[in-house]
């Protein structure tokens, strides 16, 4: 072999002893930063993880309600969360929330969420108007166009009464005693974070003692099986049907459980959140009906009637769309009564009854007055020019559209008209 291919191969050698320990080095600084990146996302989750409540309230130290949620990220950090906190001694505030995308961003995305939903709920107790400054903030230098899915929830723990808003999340749903499920599915506005000025609207819905609301994100109804079938809202309801009403943290362990068994091999894709609050009935809460009345003497007015309601509705919280309806059908009702009860003597005695029971109002009205049966009064054709209309009926025909029933009897010398309203209002 001659000296200059010898030189050469020689020298091919040490280049590639050279190359093999670069890239040793290169292997070992990459390594390096993939376990000190990795600490810090470990790091991360577990800060992450630290933000969400882990006390739960439940029945034994709370009597009037028990709550319980897990959040499993599918990566080290999403974007998931879930909170709940006393606004005061009687409301309580939880939500859950879903951050568009993954990781780091995510996971910012999703702790100054949090904070604002915190900051703005000390304000008021308005869910859209909590909705509302939270929105703003996100909206604002938004660079990233980022948004968060979100379900918010104030609930008066006097009255079961539930304030909500949705925006743009998985609709949640109430579990009744007996199994029965009651999704919630109005939506009260667009995602958070999207666009600045959006206007939320709310509604609130009355719980049960006994009856649970549930809020989850989407890695529950869209998590996939080996086949990709999504488990869908359809098999969670058939799943919350067959479960025994446990407690929360039961039922929310058994969900979890029952999507990883229908994921199987395919593991999970995305972030799961799901959160439980049973609503178990305190003072005024329903756990018994709630029932007063009252009678005028010689009433000249309907007045102090809506008055004494609007007392009434106050302290148990009821829906402002309620009260319109009440408030307009005594009207019209008392002052027919005030007008043909005693045609040929001053008015009478007159007793308004109230009561709260099972999610809805039964008011009863009942006079000394002629036999009056508003019932048989015949229907107005509101289609027809008013030229063309018999006066009357009006009142009458305006009770029957605002309320959900509405039935008279005669009994010992009075006429006893009853009406119903559900308190569940969308």
């Amino acid at each position: 072999m001659s000296a200059p291919v010898l030189r050469a191969r020689v020298k091919t050698q040490l280049a590639l002893v050279q190359g093999r320990r670069k890239l040793q080095a290169a292997y070992a600084t990459i390594k390096a930063q993939n376990e000190r990146m990795e600490a810090e996302l470990n790091l991360g989750r577990d800060i992450q993880m630290n933000m969400m409540p882990r006390d739960f309230p439940d029945i034994s130290r709370n009597e009037r309600f028990s709550l319980y949620a897990r959040l499993e990220a599918a990566h080290e950090l999403g974007g998931d969360f879930y909170d709940f906190f006393y606004l005061d001694d009687d409301r309580l505030c939880f939500c859950v929330g879903d951050v568009s995308g993954k990781g780091v961003p995510a996971a910012l995305f999703m702790a100054v969420s949090k904070t604002l939903v915190r900051s703005a709920a000390r304000r008021t107790t308005s869910t859209a108007a909590i909705l509302n400054r939270v929105n703003d903030n996100l909206s604002a230098d938004n660079d990233g166009c980022m948004f968060v899915t979100l379900f918010l929830a104030v609930c008066d723990l006097r009255s079961g009464v539930v304030r909500c808003t949705n925006a743009g999340h998985n609709p949640p749903c109430v579990i009744g005693m007996h199994g029965d499920i009651r999704r919630l599915d109005a939506r009260h506005g667009p995602v958070a974070g999207a666009l600045e000025g959006i206007v939320y609207r709310e509604q609130q819905v009355r719980l049960e003692p006994g009856e649970t609301l549930l809020l989850f994100t989407d890695g529950v109804t869209e998590a996939a099986s080996e086949t990709g079938e999504l488990f869908s809202g359809a098999r969670l309801e058939n799943h919350l049907q067959q479960a025994a009403q446990p407690d929360p943290a039961a039922l929310v362990e058994s969900i979890l459980s029952t999507v990883h068994d229908f994921e199987g091999a395919a593991g999970q894709a995305d972030d799961i959140t799901v959160l439980a609050f049973r609503y178990q009935g305190g003072p005024g809460s329903g756990a018994a009906p709630v029932t007063v009345s009252r009678r005028w003497q010689g009433l000249r007015s309907s007045a102090a009637v809506i008055a004494w309601f609007e007392a009434f509705a106050d302290a148990h919280a009821l829906d402002e769309s309620v009260r319109r309806r009440v408030k307009l059908v005594l009207d019209e009702l008392l002052a027919n009564v005030m007008a043909y009860a005693w045609p040929d003597s001053p008015v009478g005695a007159i007793e308004v009854g109230l009561e709260m029971r099972r999610g809805e109002l039964v008011i009863t009205l009942a006079d000394n007055g002629m036999p009056f049966n508003p019932l048989q009064a015949s229907r107005p054709d509101v289609h027809r020019p008013l030229t063309e209309r018999k006066p009357g009926g009006l009142g009458i025909h305006l009770t029957r559209e605002l309320m959900d029933a509405l039935s008279y009897q005669r009994k010992s010398g009075q006429n006893i008209v009853t009406l119903r309203t559900r308190l569940d209002v969308t």
